[in-house]
């Protein structure tokens, strides 16, 4: 997984691969992508328009930039 380590030095190691133009077997900008699961969803969200939300369903997920928007209340 590309997340973790000595403060994101994978991240790190793979953003210099793919700089350096070094192939790969996976595409690397696909692996650094999966470091960031908002960036996952979104390519996930594009298929789900593509396809339409019948052939392609997702759970609806909501961003919320402050941890206050994580809160919710009664309705």
């Amino acid at each position: 997984e590309p997340a973790g380590g000595a403060a994101g030095a994978p991240r790190r190691l793979l953003l210099g691969l793919h700089l350096g133009g070094v192939p790969g077997s996976d595409p690397l900008p696909a692996a650094f992508g999966f470091a960031h699961p908002p960036c996952v969803f979104a390519q996930l969200a594009r298929l789900q328009r593509e396809l339409g939300p019948e052939a392609f369903p997702l759970v609806p997920q909501r961003f919320c930039n402050r941890p206050r928007g994580l809160v919710s209340t009664g309705t």
